[in-house]
């Protein structure tokens, strides 16, 4: 894009009428909009890939930043 950045928020919008069990984004988290909070029952993950510390916050988002194969691992651990 010649902006060089992203609208999250529009795509995360525009999956709020689907029927999905989770959204799981990968980003840098720097996004041009304001990103709405995943619509229940949906879980979101928010994963920021270019974080220098690793965390995780549980919020309307599940934020986990830093990346790791076991990502996936967690989650399956997290909704078990």
């Amino acid at each position: 894009q010649a902006h060089s950045g992203t609208y999250l928020g529009k795509a995360v919008s525009l999956l709020s009428n689907e029927k999905l069990d989770r959204l799981i984004v990968l980003t840098d988290e720097q996004s041009h909009d304001r990103v709405p909070d995943p619509v229940q029952p949906m879980r979101g993950y928010l994963i920021n890939v270019a974080s220098y510390q690793n965390g995780v916050g549980y919020e309307a988002w599940t934020r986990i930043s830093g990346w790791s194969e076991r990502i996936v691992d967690f989650i399956q651990l997290y909704e078990g």
